[in-house]
């Protein structure tokens, strides 16, 4: 079995192999194409300066901060309403077949082609943008905490019934921690997707925010800035990601017990 200390050495060799490949290629191969080629795949020295200058200042620090924000509240309005939605129609079996054609409908839209509309009715500010990421990221939620309420053994809602719990209690003492494993993985898709459409959200329309470092970017030709804003997406997208699973492995941890007890 591999442990932590070696996984963590072949991730950081294969980082350090990266940007090796990177530099050599950008060093030695690509001038060899033009200076075109040269101008559209800066070398890792010139990206890191571009990233040092323009993310590790105050004004950069406030950037992250700004696409942080919207992240964070849309992220956390997509779990209430995913995982409270989820609950009361995982405990109503009819409820939820009146609402699963139209669950289905509306998750398998793009997020991206809610802007126009939500443009239109909510403007170009942080309400339109939040209100999209919530349209994007609610949906892996709600689905996963329906399917782990739905998923309970039913001799749990059997004794529910029978010690007459009424419904508000037995969502909260029995529905949620029989889902919350199911609840965490939605919650886990819900990151990465609310942290793209996050992006593209601030693409559109925003002058502030990592996607409007790279608009501005685009628009100058600056292409270790441009280089710079993706490196810095992986990085928070990494970040975000290992946070995440930290805080899976807490949130879990007594259900990974009883399994072990059971077992």
């Amino acid at each position: 079995m591999m442990t932590r200390g070696r996984a963590v050495r072949i991730e950081l060799a294969s980082i350090i192999a990266l940007l090796a490949l990177w530099y050599a290629l950008t060093a030695w191969l690509v001038p060899f194409f033009g200076t075109t080629m040269a101008i559209f795949f800066p070398t890792p020295d010139k990206i890191a300066a571009a990233f040092g200058r323009d993310f590790l200042s105050t004004a950069g620090l406030l950037t992250i901060g700004q696409t942080l924000w919207r992240f964070i509240l849309g992220f956390a309005l997509s779990v209430v309403l995913g995982v409270g939605a989820g609950l009361v129609l995982g405990a109503y079996p009819l409820l939820y077949r009146g609402f699963d054609p139209f669950i289905g409908f509306f998750r398998s839209l793009p997020g991206a082609t809610l802007i126009p509309a939500l443009t239109l009715l909510l403007g170009l500010g942080d309400t339109s943008k939040i209100a999209l990421i919530v349209s994007a990221a609610v949906w892996p939620i709600l689905i996963n905490t329906v399917d782990g309420a739905r998923a309970v053994d039913p001799t749990m809602r059997e004794t529910a019934a029978a010690y007459q719990i009424r419904r508000g209690q037995a969502m909260w003492r029995i529905l949620l921690p029989a889902a919350a494993p199911s609840i965490v993985v939605g919650m886990r898709v819900a990151v990465s997707v609310g942290l793209v459409v996050t992006i593209i959200s601030e693409l559109v329309g925003a002058s502030n925010g990592i996607g409007g470092y790279l608009v501005d970017a685009q628009a100058s030709f600056a292409l270790p800035r441009l280089w710079a804003a993706l490196l810095l997406l992986s990085l928070l997208g990494y970040g975000l990601n290992m946070l995440f699973s930290a805080a899976e492995h807490r949130w879990l941890a007594w259900h990974r017990g009883a399994r072990s007890f059971q077992e």
